[in-house]
Parts: C-alpha cells; structure tokens; sequence
C-alpha cells in the first residue's frame, strides 16, 4: 500500500474511527505524513506543528485515511 495520494483541501475520513476532516498538510516524515484537521476537537488533539486548529489536528498515514464526500462528517467518539 502506501501509494495513495491525498492532496491539501482533500475530505478525508479516518479509516478506524470514521472522524471526518480535511488534510491540511503534508511532510516527508513517514512518522507524520498528513497533517489532518478533524471537524471537532478531541481527546489527543494537536496543532500538527502549527498547521493545524489547536484541539483539532491528527498526524495520518495514507493507508489510514480514505477520501469523504464532502459535508461527510463523523459520528464516531473512539480516537485513533
């Protein structure tokens, strides 16, 4: 795996718990490849370096993530 590609301003769900959000950077670090901000804050949250909302933000594999229909937003509360 590893070959998907998700660009910035992409809708992306994460595949475990479903939370929705939108890939809002990327780096060359295969420890912290997409910097994603999810809709709601939650327990763990972070500012992905400063990229992301403070509360917001999750670093995300590709093969973690999958693209949302926009306006998709997820329910789930279990963390990644």
């Amino acid at each position: 795996m590893g070959d998907k590609q998700f660009d910035v301003g992409d809708r992306v769900r994460l595949r475990r718990s479903g939370k929705t959000g939108v890939v809002a950077g990327r780096t060359d670090d295969p420890e912290r490849q997409i910097a994603v901000e999810l809709d709601e804050p939650f327990e763990g949250g972070h500012d992905c370096d400063g990229i992301v909302e403070s509360g917001n933000g999750r670093w995300a594999h590709p093969d973690g993530l999958e693209l949302a229909e926009s306006g998709d937003e997820g329910d789930s509360d279990e963390d990644e």
